[in-house]
């Protein structure tokens, strides 16, 4: 409620067919609310004053718009959420691609098996890796390394005649991780994913065992056992494992061959 010299003006109603109706006053002097001596007319609430009073005295104040802040906030969470919900890259996964890229720079700076075995060591320790994993990933990485120098879209013969001098380059490495039966264990495993998901280079396999065996690196019996037992595995399909020991049959049948003539001289 307000007082003013000026009285509250409201206009009539007009339609499209009258011309606008003259103003007339709706509240005159009251004594007994001004006073005696006062002079004013009292602008009321609940009669559509409001407007006008604020209009005339620059006094319109908006409420704040609180919406936006709630926009705000609200797009703040939403990047929050996305960021927790956004695949996390685990530490085995961050530690095959140290020891990835330790193998590329050892071959590049020809820097020795012992210190690349300290620098692998490191990032095991670092990551807390196991020691079954760590002999997955070793020899993964140096059929993945082969395959990078060779191109992914080699041929057999390609990827071989890449693979064949880096296995000697790296013959002191995996000697010094693949000692005993669980670790060539390990090591078979490793071989038969890596040809398992790469099936066009899998002949490649008869060859890289040859290599192993003749080396001390598996054994006879090591071989044998992993040919005789297909273990289910996570990330090989049951036939691609079969494509994977037919590739090696002949080697394998070689390898009972000799264990049955060790047999037979034995007795």
């Amino acid at each position: 409620t307000m007082v003013s010299l000026h009285p509250y003006e409201k206009e009539e109603a007009e339609d499209d067919f009258q011309e606008a109706a003259e103003t007339v006053q709706l509240q005159t002097y009251e004594p007994d609310k001004v006073g005696a001596e006062g002079r004013g007319y009292i602008w009321g609430q609940g009669d559509g004053t409001e407007d006008l009073v604020a209009s005339m005295w620059g006094l319109r104040i908006e409420p704040e718009d609180s919406s936006s802040e709630e926009s705000d906030e609200s797009a703040d969470e939403d990047d929050d959420i996305d960021h927790e919900d956004a695949p996390q890259m685990d530490d085995t996964r961050i530690f095959y691609t140290e020891v990835l890229d330790s193998m590329q720079r050892a071959i590049e700076e020809n820097i020795n098996a012992e210190n690349l075995i300290l620098e692998i060591n490191s990032s095991k320790y670092a990551y807390n890796i196991s020691m079954q994993d760590l002999n997955v990933c070793v020899v993964r990485c140096v059929l993945e390394v082969a395959h990078t120098r060779a191109t992914l879209m080699a041929t057999a013969s390609e990827y071989l005649a890449a693979l064949k001098p880096l296995l000697q380059f790296m013959k002191g490495l995996l000697k010094n991780y693949i000692r005993n039966s669980d670790s060539q264990y390990d090591c078979l495993v490793a071989l038969e994913e890596y040809f398992g998901t790469h099936l066009n280079i899998s002949a490649v396999m008869v060859t890289l065992l040859n290599f192993l065996y003749n080396e001390d690196i598996l054994e006879e019996d090591s071989i044998l056992k992993w040919y005789r037992h297909t273990a289910p595995s996570g990330t090989v399909p049951q036939r691609a494992q079969q494509q994977v020991r037919a590739a090696v049959t002949k080697f394998v049948k070689w390898l009972q061959e000799a264990e049955e003539e060790s047999e037979e001289e034995s007795d």
